[in-house]
This record gives structure tokens, sequence and C-alpha cells, in this order.
């Protein structure tokens, strides 16, 4: 078969197309259009990716040094904490220090007074102590000294 040759269905024979001068140079135009269309598309292309590539490095350079700006304040707010954390707890210590030492030194009031007062309570045992062995020994002399006048008593009724 031949190259732009095609057979008829019904009738079997070959026939061949045929290619006019004003086709071809249709198609060369068309072609021709095509490739500049092609050509102008590389070139916008090519011409937005490097406006693109210059965006992007001034956006990653802003990027960058807004990173760096806030690395710098971050550190910067860390050390300020960290000074006022080492503040409050130097401040926190002398606190609990000096609670410590009152607390201590209210415990020696309260033992200081219990001890007083449990001395005083002794004191009082001693005088109680006394005065109850005094009452027995009066309370034994009288009736000792009432034996007598009682068994007479009990004789005579």
């Amino acid at each position: 078969m031949v190259a732009g040759a095609h057979t008829v269905p019904h009738t079997g024979q070959t026939e061949v197309i045929a290619l006019t001068l004003g086709m071809w140079v249709q198609v060369a135009t068309l072609l021709a259009a095509l490739t500049g269309f092609y050509a102008a598309l590389q070139r916008q292309i090519g011409t937005l990716r490097t406006e693109l590539k210059g965006e992007m490095t001034g956006l990653r350079t802003e990027l960058r040094g807004e990173m760096t700006g806030l690395r710098t304040e971050f550190k910067a707010n860390l050390a300020e904490l960290k000074a006022e954390i080492a503040g409050v707890r130097t401040e926190a210590k002398s606190d609990a220090i000096g609670l410590r030492a009152d607390l201590e030194a209210d415990i020696a009031d309260v033992r200081a007074d219990l001890k007083a007062d449990i001395a005083d309570v002794r004191a009082d045992l001693t005088r109680l102590d006394d005065r109850v062995t005094k009452l027995d020994d009066r309370v034994y002399a009288l009736a000792t000294g009432l034996k007598p006048l009682i068994e007479q008593a009990q004789r005579a009724t």
C-alpha cells in the first residue's frame, strides 16, 4: 500500500489522497505557529521561573532575618526569665530560712513555756501531796483521839 492511500470500502479500489500546495502551506503555517507558540511559552516559563527564583530568594532572606531576630529575642527573653527565676528562687530560699528560724524560735518558746508549766504543775502536785499527807495525819490523829470517846458512847447506848 502507498503512503497516503486508502481503500474505499464498497468498491475495493485504492485511492490516493493528494495534498495540494495550499494545504501544505497551511500545515507548515500551523506548525510554525505551534512552534512559535511553544517558544513563546518556554520563554514566558523561563521568565516566570527567574522571577519566582528571585522572589523566593528574597523571601528566604527575609525569613532567615526574621528567624534570626526571633531567635535573638527568644534568647533574650529566656535569659531574662532565667534571671527572674533565679531571683524568685533566692527570695524563696531566704523566706524559707526566715520562716524556719521563726518556727524554731516559736518552738523553743513553746518548749520553755511547757517546761515552766510542767514545773508549776509538779510543784502544785507536791504541795497537794503534802497537804493530803497533812490532812491524812490530822484525820488519823483525830480518829485515834476520838476512838475512846466513840467506844464510850457506844457502850453507853
